[in-house]
């Protein structure tokens, strides 16, 4: 929390922007709320093994969504191919 709460808010704005949330009344109640967060715990050992484990799921998450693009390339493809030999 602490490196969001010290990262500027344009910086924030832009992530906020890029990830489809536009509305500048919504990106401001949530720079605000960011601002005022207070953390659940100061426990070093909690923070650290969930920020991992944050991390981890993230990397799951790139990997399904790399895997979704790959799939839907390869649809497309078929459908192609599919199309042609149908004509």
């Amino acid at each position: 929390m602490q490196k969001l709460q010290n990262a500027r808010p344009e910086t924030l704005r832009k992530f906020f922007v890029q990830h489809h949330s536009c509305k500048r009344d919504n990106i401001d109640r949530r720079l605000e709320e960011i601002r005022r967060a207070m953390p659940a715990t100061h426990d070093a050992a909690v923070t650290y093994s969930c920020s991992a484990a944050v991390l981890a799921l993230v990397r799951i998450v790139r990997a399904v969504r790399d895997a979704i693009v790959c799939y839907d390339q390869q649809i497309e493809t078929l459908t192609r191919e599919a199309d042609s030999a149908n004509r």
